[in-house]
């Protein structure tokens, strides 16, 4: 199931409409919106952090998500570039300067941006934000997006989900100067990026099909323990290794090569875990 989370009904409606979704009647707390094969399901949380984790965490407990479960979160935010629809690869709060960094392991073709998640709407611009979260961030001015759902989004599903079974998706309503974005605007914004959106939900779609496939030989396992060994695994590794090494396997990526050469090489295996932590993170960009 791919659970969509958005604040707003006017951010929604478009995506609603595009995707056939129809109002459920099973859900007596949240408004929730399904497609008929059951594979989507829209869920509207209200506005803020506070209300956004606990109706996601409400979310994933009623519904027991899932390894074969994706959460797509969906929303407006203050930015530079208005109309434009980003993806996060950072999260941070700027009430409690905590940083969160969600993992997707599918080819997509999204411009990546940080967001920072703030407590109220934006009145004074950008840079007066920036300010604000000195010393808490290191994303330039050019790479920040204000909102405010997506932290607690993430904090009420990541004790249920993988940080690989959730994205956040961004559409930049205003620059932050305090003028009302009507929810005409909000539509309008969103109806414009619908088809990129939808592109983006297929995607997943064809995610969580690769999981449904045939498990790993013996000579795919053999090779997954000789890269662990080689970076000096530890747990935490060890599941972003398997994660990433999965995925390339379900979608044909040649990863065996590489690994080879690089054991020939003498760049495997790595000194020590720091070593090894740093090669997973460039060998993930290598491939991905």
């Amino acid at each position: 199931m791919i659970y969509i989370i958005m604040a707003l009904y006017p951010e929604a409606q478009p995506l609603v409409d595009a995707l056939q979704l129809k109002r459920t009647k099973t859900n007596e707390i949240y408004d929730s919106f399904q497609d008929e094969k059951q594979e989507i399901t829209l869920v509207l949380t209200g506005v803020g952090k506070v209300r956004a984790a606990v109706a996601v965490s409400h979310i994933c407990t009623k519904h027991q998500v899932g390894a074969e479960d994706f959460l797509l979160h969906i929303g407006s935010c203050a930015g530079k570039e208005v109309g434009n629809l980003y993806i996060g690869n950072q999260i941070q709060d700027m009430e409690t300067g905590r940083q969160y960094y969600p993992d997707i392991l599918f080819r997509h073709n999204l411009p990546e941006r940080g967001i920072v998640t703030v407590e109220r709407v934006l009145e004074e611009g950008l840079p007066e934000v920036k300010e604000q979260c000195d010393g808490r961030d290191s994303l330039s001015e050019e790479e920040m997006l204000y909102d405010m759902e997506a932290s607690g989004v993430y904090q009420g599903c990541v004790p249920y989900l993988g940080q690989h079974q959730m994205a956040f998706l961004k559409v930049v309503s205003d620059r932050g100067e305090g003028g009302k974005v009507t929810p005409e605007k909000l539509r309008e914004f969103m109806v414009q990026c619908v088809p990129e959106i939808v592109s983006f939900i297929d995607g997943i779609r064809g995610y969580i099909a690769s999981l449904q496939r045939s498990k790993p030989d013996d000579e795919e396992m053999q090779w997954r323990e000789k890269l662990y060994q080689g970076i000096h695994c530890s747990a935490t590794m060890r599941v972003q290794a398997e994660q990433l090494l999965h995925y390339l396997w379900l979608s044909g990526g040649d990863y065996h090569t590489v690994l080879e050469e690089d054991f020939r090489l003498g760049v495997l295996p790595c000194k020590d875990r720091k070593e090894g932590k740093k090669y997973l993170g460039e060998l993930k960009k290598r491939l991905l």
